[in-house]
Parts: C-alpha cells; sequence; structure tokens
C-alpha cells in the first residue's frame, strides 16, 4: 500500500480527504498527489473477488478521522465473511532508507509523548484497536478485527515482551486489544537449479523457513520462540 514510503513529518497527520480515490488514473505507484500505490476500494475488492482475509497497514501519520473512515469503508466494502487484520505501518522499527520516514515519524511521536521507540508502537496499536472497536464494535476486536503486533524478528525478548508489558500496564490485558504477534519471514529457494520446477521451488521455499523455527543459540527469537510468548499471553502468532 505505500505506508514505508510517506514522508510526513510528524506531528502533521495524514487525512481521510488526502487519500488516493478509486478513480484516479494512477494506480499501483506513488506518484501524483496522493501518496498510496493504490486506493483502498481496490485492495477491498481483490479480497472480496479472490475471497481472502484482508491484512491492513495502517499509515503511522494517519488521523484519527482517517482510521475510522477506513474502517467504515472496510466495514461496508469487505464480504462479511472476511477477517480484517490491522497492523500499524509496516516495519516501523526499521531505519533503512526505504523505511526511514516512518522511523522519524515513530521516533519523534515516542520523544513528544516521553516514551521509547518500541512503547510508542504499542501504544499505537492499542490506539488502532480501539478505533476500529467505536466502528466494528467491541465484539469484533479479535475476532473479525485483528490487530497485530509485530516486530523485527531477533527483537522479541528486547522489545516485543516489554510492549506487551507496557500495554498489560497501561491499558490492561494485551489480548483484549491485541489478536497476534508478528515477525517478519524472509526466504528463498536456496541453491535451487535455473531450470526448477515448481515442486522443487516451493520445497527449497519450505526448508528455508522450517530453518527458521528455532535460533536459540542466537537470540531466542526463532519462530518457536514466538509462537511461545505469544501463548503465554494467550495470544496468536
Amino acid at each position: 500500500t505505500g505506508t514505508t514510503s510517506w514522508n510526513i513529518i510528524f506531528p502533521d497527520q495524514y487525512t481521510w480527504s488526502n487519500r488516493k480515490p478509486a478513480d484516479y488514473a494512477i494506480q499501483g505507484r506513488s506518484i501524483g498527489p496522493y501518496l498510496e500505490r493504490a486506493s483502498w476500494e481496490h485492495y477491498i475488492n481483490m479480497c472480496n473477488r479472490a475471497q481472502m482475509d484482508i491484512w491492513v497497514n495502517v499509515p503511522i501519520s494517519a488521523s484519527d478521522d482517517y482510521v475510522t473512515s477506513l474502517a467504515l469503508l472496510l466495514k461496508d466494502q469487505l464480504n462479511q465473511n472476511l477477517n480484517i487484520y490491522v497492523e500499524n505501518d509496516n516495519e516501523v522499527w526499521n531505519s533503512a532508507e526505504a523505511f526511514v520516514g516512518t522511523w522519524n515519524y515513530n521516533n519523534a511521536e515516542a520523544e513528544s509523548l516521553g516514551l521509547t521507540f518500541q512503547d510508542n508502537i504499542a501504544r499505537r496499536s492499542v490506539e488502532l484497536s480501539k478505533l476500529f472497536a467505536f466502528v466494528f464494535g467491541d465484539e469484533a476486536i479479535n475476532n473479525r478485527v485483528r490487530v497485530i503486533l509485530a516486530s523485527h524478528a531477533p527483537m522479541l525478548k528486547w522489545w516485543v515482551e516489554p510492549m506487551l508489558n507496557y500495554i498489560k500496564d497501561n491499558f490492561g490485558s494485551p489480548k483484549e486489544f491485541i489478536y497476534g504477534l508478528s515477525r517478519q519471514l524472509y526466504f528463498r529457494a536456496e541453491g535451487a537449479p535455473p531450470n526448477a520446477s515448481v515442486s522443487e521451488l516451493l520445497a527449497r521455499f519450505f526448508d528455508s523457513i522450517d530453518f527458521q523455527l528455532e535460533d536459540e543459540e542466537i537470540n531466542d527469537a526463532g519462530r518457536l520462540d514466538w509462537v511461545r510468548i505469544a501463548r503465554q499471553w494467550d495470544l496468536r502468532s
């Protein structure tokens, strides 16, 4: 959706009236006066046609009006049998060039609130949960609406557990607001020949994924460790 390339400087906010309309000529590229790659209507239509749940990366700079209007659009247009996964922007922890605008925004907002970088990510995730609950109702949270607390894969015990404790200490049990934990997962078909078949490529992909199940000797943040922590907090992973 283009969220990682946004360059809005805190405390400015991105409002619903600024968003890319469905009839704008250029869809799929962050070009012109709008920052989204495509309008939300097109993403919703694609999920409806594919009968797949939608994953929504809400811009970190989005105003309350933007978030509630997006929630209303999803409620109105997304097939009712499809679930909505909600994430605070995309890889907020990433300070690489393509992500640094998001990183800077969170950092500046955290400083203004007297919070740590990671605690502000947690605060925003709870805020998104509450805004979606305002539209869908409290009963939809962790049922149809599933807010995800995401972080960098190696940072489970240094960021994620502190974020969960921050939510507990300031808002209540994380499971009241958060559906599950998520980390990025990159995989590749390492060693596959140039003429590899589809089945061969898929087998290499699964080997790459399975290799990341455990890395306890490095940072206790393998996929199984994420699952373990999620279960301790009664969350999904």
